[in-house]
């Protein structure tokens, strides 16, 4: 079936669309939600635990803070604050962990990496919170990305003067980096994010009344539990979530005593193990809300990858066939549908789906569609890699031969020049620095690189071309392919102004991009360096 090259093109864009869709959905899974309302104001809080009574909805803890201010630092280490070398790299900072009113944590960076919350300033004669924190951590070599201990442990340093003066320097603990929200919201008076997964951090809280450390903890658990009955089909399963709910009875019982007016030592040993239930509870139904959204959709990412696969090996077949003259491409369709490996490879997909969707722990994205449209992707796929293997075998050197054919350089055989070699290594390449993140800041670079590289292979290859007089044929009656100069005619003076141009455009188009990086020095490393923006701005912007 010979479809023209304009098609052809559109439809494997669209198709390489959808691929990459489908490779995406299950890279970034999908974030919890809540079916609390974004907008929930305090009002609608739950109220207060009470057994035997009617519950105290209107009683809430007072806020512990003013206002926020947050000091994020980029790649901020933990050791660059708590290790050997703290006093000298940030002296202060270290003064106030030992001798000031703080409480320093070690913040784990786990997936999913969030923003800091943004906070809005409540009225009142309350005291102010400075926030030091980092996003992430750094290996010793200065990059960052992966999951080794100094990439992922930041500090965390809270500073108020409504804590304790420390006496000395202290071991900090070990939080999650997503613990700040909760802590912040409630510290503000404010509803805790309904798609929060992080718990409170005890030490903000527990120079507050009893009474208020089980009010946060509750209003924290109770945030909880709503986002993992929303997003966990059997929550009830969840050993955090049973956690909570006895957790919350006992909470009621204490409450019961309370307004009782009870203020004996039972009360209180009552009330710590009341706190030490929530937090137990609080910290399982935490760990399975991060493993969820932690988890990859490996099988939509798998699915997406070999469709993908699929379609760039097609387009690279097909290639020399759509750039000719005819610019149509031959794609053997019929003879790929009526062949038998179609069938027998849709059978083997459709059976690897049922396996994969009814084995699996949990239901992913490719699971989830209607059997149509999973029949559809199948057959396709099949297709795509039967049209495949037929245009491949068109190719190769015996395919002329097979059919009583002789082989011929102006048929449909594709070589691989020594610039298509470059080109597609370098295409390759380049793909794969775009997966370094510690490099986004410079991946320009490897542009400029494989530009400079492929011009200068351009000029090599012309220059053999024109001065090396090749010959066509064999024998001793073979002629130059270009004209000699003492031939006068019109054709032999077109052929002198091609070559003159032909040698003159890459050296033109290096001088181009050397303009180009010249403009604005763009990146982190060389971002000093004087271009044409410095010298435009020292001479007033004349010609702007």
């Amino acid at each position: 079936m010979k479809v023209r090259s304009s098609v052809f093109a559109s439809f494997i864009l669209i198709c390489e669309v959808v691929g990459v869709a489908l490779f995406l959905r299950g890279f970034f899974p999908v974030p919890l939600k809540s079916s609390v309302s974004s907008k929930s104001k305090l009002s609608d809080l739950p109220a207060e635990p009470q057994t035997g009574g009617s519950p105290n909805s209107s009683r809430l803890p007072e806020p512990l803070f003013k206002r926020v201010v947050i000091m994020l630092v980029d790649a901020l280490r933990e050791d660059f604050v708590f290790g050997a070398n703290g006093r000298r790299n940030m002296p202060y900072t270290r003064h106030l962990v030992e001798r000031g009113s703080t409480h320093s944590y070690v913040a784990k960076a786990r997936p999913p990496t969030v923003t800091m919350p943004r906070i809005k300033e409540a009225e009142g004669s309350l005291p102010y919170l400075l926030v030091l924190c980092g996003d992430h951590g750094m290996s010793e070599t200065g990059s960052h990305g992966g999951s080794s201990e100094p990439e992922v442990n930041t500090p965390l340093v809270l500073i108020s003067p409504a804590f304790k003066r420390k006496v000395g320097m202290e071991k900090p603990g070990v939080v999650e980096q997503v613990d700040l929200t909760p802590t912040l919201a409630l510290g503000l008076g404010l509803p805790i994010s309904q798609n929060s997964v992080g718990r409170v951090i005890p030490g903000v809280v527990e120079d507050s009344s009893l009474r208020d450390q089980l009010r946060f903890l509750h209003l924290n658990g109770h945030q909880l539990s709503c986002l993992l009955r929303d997003s966990t089909p059997d929550y009830q399963k969840e050993a955090g979530f049973e956690q909570f709910r006895v957790a919350e009875r006992a909470h009621g019982s204490w409450m019961k005593l309370f307004l009782e007016g009870n203020t004996s030592e039972v009360l209180t040993n009552m009330g710590k193990k009341v706190l030490k239930q929530y937090l137990e509870a609080m910290a399982a139904m935490s760990a399975g809300l991060s493993r969820q959204l932690g988890k990859y959709d490996m099988y939509s990412m798998v699915a997406g990858t070999v469709f993908v696969f699929q379609l760039l090996l097609v387009l690279l077949l097909a290639m020399p066939e759509a750039l000719s003259g005819e610019a149509s491409v031959d794609l053997p369709v019929l003879s790929a549908l009526l062949s038998l490996p179609f069938y027998l490879l849709c059978l083997l997909l459709a059976s690897v789906h049922v396996l994969v969707c009814t084995s699996a722990e949990s239901s992913c994205y490719f699971c989830s569609l209607s059997w149509g449209l999973v029949f559809a992707a199948v057959a396709f796929s099949s297709a795509m890699f039967c049209i495949l293997v037929s245009m491949a075998a068109r190719r190769l050197p015996l395919w002329p031969a097979i059919h009583g054919k002789s082989p011929s350089r102006s048929g449909g055989e594709w070589s691989l020049s020594e610039l298509d070699a470059l080109l597609l290594a370098g295409t390759v390449g380049h793909t794969l620095s775009l997966a370094a993140s510690s490099f986004v800041e410079e991946e320009h670079q490897t542009w400029y690189f494989l530009l400079n590289t492929l011009c200068l292979a351009v000029f090599q290859d012309v220059c053999r071309k024109y001065f090396r007089e090749q010959r066509r044929g064999h024998g001793d009656d073979e002629e130059p392919i270009l004209p000699s100069k003492d031939r006068r005619h019109p054709e032999a003076e077109a052929a002198r102004s091609e070559k003159w141009l032909a040698l003159a455009t890459p050296p033109f188009t290096l001088l181009c991009c050397r303009l180009l990086r010249s403009l604005n020095q763009t990146g982190v490393q060389w971002a000093h360096l004087p271009d044409v923006g410095h010298w435009l701005n020292r001479l007033g912007s004349p010609l702007i």
